[in-house]
Protein backbone atom coordinates (compact mmCIF):
# COMPACT_ATOMS: atom_id res chain seq x y z
CA UNK A 1 0.00 0.00 0.00
CA UNK A 2 1.62 3.50 -1.02
CA UNK A 3 1.32 6.34 1.60
CA UNK A 4 1.83 9.90 1.11
CA UNK A 5 2.30 12.16 3.85
CA UNK A 6 1.53 15.90 3.60
CA UNK A 7 3.07 18.31 5.71
CA UNK A 8 1.87 21.83 6.56
CA UNK A 9 3.41 24.50 8.89
CA UNK A 10 0.17 26.11 10.72
CA UNK A 11 -2.73 24.77 11.20
CA UNK A 12 -6.60 25.85 12.04
CA UNK A 13 -7.95 23.75 14.08
CA UNK A 14 -11.31 26.03 14.88
CA UNK A 15 -11.29 24.94 18.62
CA UNK A 16 -8.62 28.53 19.03
CA UNK A 17 -8.02 31.86 17.30
CA UNK A 18 -4.87 30.99 17.31
CA UNK A 19 -2.80 28.88 14.31
CA UNK A 20 -1.09 25.88 15.66
CA UNK A 21 1.59 23.54 13.89
CA UNK A 22 3.25 21.91 12.31
CA UNK A 23 0.50 19.18 11.24
CA UNK A 24 1.08 16.50 9.17
CA UNK A 25 -1.79 14.39 7.15
CA UNK A 26 -1.24 10.39 6.46
CA UNK A 27 -3.13 9.72 3.12
CA UNK A 28 -3.37 5.69 2.86
CA UNK A 29 -5.71 4.52 -0.14
CA UNK A 30 -6.97 8.04 -0.87
CA UNK A 31 -8.02 8.46 2.38
CA UNK A 32 -6.91 10.50 5.27
CA UNK A 33 -5.61 8.26 7.66
CA UNK A 34 -3.94 9.88 10.78
CA UNK A 35 -3.73 13.89 10.94
CA UNK A 36 -1.21 15.17 13.68
CA UNK A 37 1.97 17.14 14.29
CA UNK A 38 3.51 13.95 13.23
CA UNK A 39 2.70 10.68 11.85
CA UNK A 40 4.37 7.26 11.74
CA UNK A 41 5.60 7.43 7.98
CA UNK A 42 6.44 4.32 6.69
CA UNK A 43 10.04 3.71 4.85
CA UNK A 44 9.00 4.73 1.00
CA UNK A 45 6.57 7.13 1.50
CA UNK A 46 6.00 10.08 -0.80
CA UNK A 47 6.41 13.19 1.28
CA UNK A 48 4.84 16.64 0.01
CA UNK A 49 6.29 19.26 2.00
CA UNK A 50 3.23 22.15 1.62
CA UNK A 51 5.31 23.68 4.85
CA UNK A 52 4.37 27.16 3.89
CA UNK A 53 0.42 26.33 3.78
CA UNK A 54 -2.00 26.18 6.25
CA UNK A 55 -4.31 23.89 7.06
CA UNK A 56 -7.67 24.58 7.21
Amino acid sequence: MSATVLVFGNMFDGSSEELSGPAEILVESNRSARIGRSVNRSPGAQVIDLYKGRLL
